[in-house]
């Protein structure tokens, strides 16, 4: 009998290179109601996470590729996410520049953590993530960030020969305000000039999980209206004259669901038999 391999790790492309990895819209433990927008709903309430469920961080060495490489496939999956995003274009591109503009990180810093049930019951009763599913009439699922990829010292640098007329200009666009920097060179030179960026530490990718929230109505398993609390039942019970003091409300479950995404994406790396982690870019 063929053993069941367990799916590889499933890491999502940011949709904007502009989230710090210290003090940023991201950190293990956030619960966010899209993986587009990226909305913590639990900002400031992150529960904290028991050190025997996280793992230690990896480090990858970092990389250096020119945005032609990364065009034709080179590099990682969210470094090419990153050029078709624009970030580091030019506002006169050319086929040579593309082959001097380069894209570069110090390492890729992977932290993760594996929630048990009593840390995912914790955060998804917490004051604001249990509010969005009571304003969702229970129907919604979220998220809950259970891995990152950090790189470290992103930089971005471009090098051209300005042979142009007069007041030609090079700029690149900044990834985390999208303002542009860059050099202008007056009359026709031949003198080259060199533009690019610095920046903290981002993240490029995250790990996540998918809950739906599971009524605790034993009635109607299948519904996913308002939740009974220990106050319903009480009342319900003052109007048959049997009120007990040791009445509450029954506690509400949370289940894990698939991401179709990630299936899709999982299914392809098994194909192609990359079996180490798998990427979804949804931008």
């Amino acid at each position: 009998m063929a053993s069941i391999r367990a799916p590889p790790p499933t890491y999502h492309v940011v949709p904007r290179f502009d989230i710090a990895a210290q003090g940023g819209a991201l950190e293990l433990g956030t619960v966010v109601d899209s993986l587009l927008m990226l909305r913590p709903l639990n900002r400031g309430a992150v529960v904290p996470i028991p050190a025997k469920l996280r793992y230690a961080p990896t480090t990858q060495s970092g990389f250096a590729e020119t945005r032609s490489r990364l065009r034709e496939g080179h590099g990682g999956v969210w470094a090419r996410s990153l050029i078709a995003q624009g970030v580091g274009a030019s506002a006169s591109a050319s086929a040579q520049s593309e082959t001097t503009s380069k894209v570069a990180c110090d390492a890729i810093v992977t932290t993760y953590f594996d929630p048990d049930r009593a840390y995912v019951a914790r955060s998804l009763a917490s004051g604001d993530v249990s509010e969005h599913f009571a304003g969702s009439g229970y129907e919604d699922d979220v998220y809950l960030v259970t891995g990152l990829k950090v790189a470290k010292k992103l930089r971005y640098s471009s090098s051209t020969s300005a042979q142009r007329a007069a007041s030609a200009e090079v700029a690149a666009c900044e990834p985390h305000t999208g303002t542009e920097i860059g050099a202008g060179a007056g009359g026709s030179s031949d003198n080259a000039y060199t533009v690019g960026f610095d920046v903290d530490d981002v993240v490029v990718g995250f790990r996540v999980r998918r809950y739906a929230y599971v009524p605790a109505s034993a009635w109607n398993p299948l519904s996913k209206k308002k939740r009974l609390e220990g106050s319903d039942y009480l009342e319900n019970a003052s109007m048959h004259e049997e009120v007990k003091e040791d009445i509450a409300g029954p506690e509400a479950s949370y289940e894990q669901v698939p991401i179709e995404e990630e299936v899709e994406a999982q299914n392809a790396a098994t194909i192609s038999g990359e079996t180490d982690e798998c990427w979804v870019d949804s931008t």
